[in-house]
């Protein structure tokens, strides 16, 4: 039987991390960042590779206002108690999607996995649903003002 285990992390944001993200947002407002470095205790510095400057950037940038950021490592194969949570669904649920073919799942045994890519994929397609949903309601909503 294979296990799955994530991690994750929650970083503290308070007043202050707050405050330097935002500084931070602020003076790179309309510019790209180029580079990043990371200076360790014995004065070694290493440049962050373009992809961790992203990630880095769009942490700070969550930082900046308030969120909490949570950082998790996934396997690239999931169990679905994972995947629905990522989902935000229950598993019985999870399971009849896979069901009718709404996302592609394989055996392990007598488990089901799914690419860890394929859940973001539809994670986002529903994110992407539920924000053009809410926008037909709105204009709906305004057509009866």
């Amino acid at each position: 039987m294979e296990t799955v285990t994530t991690e994750r992390r929650r970083i503290a944001v308070d007043q202050a991390v707050q405050s330097s993200a935002q500084e931070f947002v602020t003076a790179s407002t309309s510019r790209h960042i180029a580079s990043m470095h990371a200076v360790f205790d014995d004065d070694r510095t290493v440049q962050l590779p373009s992809a961790l400057v992203d990630v880095v950037t769009q942490a700070i940038e969550a930082l900046s206002t308030g969120a909490a950021v949570t950082a998790m490592a996934l396997p690239r194969e999931l169990s679905t108690t994972v995947a629905a949570d990522l989902l935000g669904v229950s598993r019985p649920t999870l399971m009849k999607m896979i069901g009718r073919g709404e996302i592609s799942a394989h055996k392990v045994g007598s488990h089901h996995r799914l690419v860890r890519d394929d859940v973001f994929a539809l994670r986002r397609d529903r994110q992407i649903a539920r924000a053009a949903a809410t926008h037909e309601l709105l204009v709906a909503g305004e057509a009866f003002d």
